[in-house]
C-alpha cells in the first residue's frame, strides 16, 4: 500500500508524541492546522503545520520552534519526487511562519526570549521495509533549484533510518528509567560543552532538551 492515508499518518503523529517527550521537547496543543500565507510570491492561500515542537537550545539566543511535517509512507513510495515536494512545501511554510502573526499567536508561548522557526520533515516508513541508502537513493538526486529554499530558512530531515535509531534510543531510555538504570527526567540532563566556536548561551539544567542537532548527529 503506497502513499499516505490519515490513519497511517496518525501513526507518525503518535510516534512523535511518544519519543520526543523523552528528549524533553515541548509540543504545541494545536495540531494539523492551516494558517494564512503572508508572502505573495508563494502563490498560496495557506500553509500547514502538522505539529509544532519547541525547546531552548543552549547554543542559540532564541527559542527554537520546529514547524513539523509528518509523513508516513511505504518503502516503495519513498523517492525523489515525494521528498522533493515535501521539502519544497516545508521550505515555503517555514519561511512564512517566521513572519506570520497568526502562526506566532498560535504557537509561540513567550516572545521575550525571541524565536526562530525551522522546518522539520519527519519521514516515517510505516512498513519498516525501507533498505536503501537514503542519501544516495533520494537526497543526492533532489534538485535544490526546484526546492528554492531561501538562504535564511533552516530545515531538518529525519529519514527512516534516523527515526528508527531515535525510537530505539527513546525506548532504551524509558526502559532504563523504569528499571532504575537511569534517574527520572527531572534528575538528569543532556550534555552540552562549550565549543571552540560556540559558547553556552543558556544554562543547562534537567529541563534542557536534546536538540535536533544532537539527535541527528552521527554519534547518536
Amino acid at each position: 500500500m503506497g502513499g499516505e492515508t490519515s490513519a497511517i499518518q496518525h501513526v507518525a503523529n503518535k510516534i512523535t508524541q511518544e519519543i520526543f517527550r523523552v528528549f524533553k521537547w515541548q509540543r504545541a496543543d494545536s495540531e494539523d492546522m492551516n494558517w494564512k500565507c503572508e508572502l505573495q510570491g508563494h502563490d498560496k492561500k495557506t500553509h500547514p503545520s502538522d505539529v509544532v515542537f519547541h525547546y531552548i537550545d543552549p547554543y542559540e539566543e532564541e527559542v527554537v520552534y520546529l514547524n513539523t511535517d509528518l509523513k508516513s509512507y511505504s518503502s516503495g513510495s519513498i523517492g525523489k519526487g515525494i521528498v522533493e515536494g515535501a521539502i519544497s512545501s516545508l521550505a515555503l511554510a517555514t519561511e512564512c511562519a517566521n513572519i506570520s502573526p497568526q502562526w506566532r499567536n498560535r504557537y509561540v508561548k513567550d516572545e521575550s526570549l525571541g524565536f526562530n522557526v525551522r522546518g522539520l520533515l519527519f519521514l516515517y516508513n510505516h512498513d519498516h521495509l525501507y533498505d536503501k541508502d537514503f542519501y544516495e537513493a533520494v537526497m543526492k538526486k533532489v534538485d535544490s533549484e526546484t526546492i528554492k529554499c531561501p538562504p535564511n530558512v533552516k530545515l531538518h530531515i529525519l529519514d527512516p533510518y534516523k527515526i528508527s535509531d531515535i525510537i530505539n534510543i527513546a525506548f532504551d531510555i524509558k526502559t532504563l528509567m523504569g528499571s532504575g538504570g537511569l534517574p527520572q527526567p527531572n534528575q538528569f540532563q543532556y550534555y552540552y560543552p562549550d565549543l571552540a566556536l560556540t559558547r553556552i548561551k543558556h544554562p543547562v539544567s534537567e529541563k534542557t532538551a536534546a536538540t535536533i542537532e544532537m539527535l541527528s548527529s552521527p554519534y547518536v
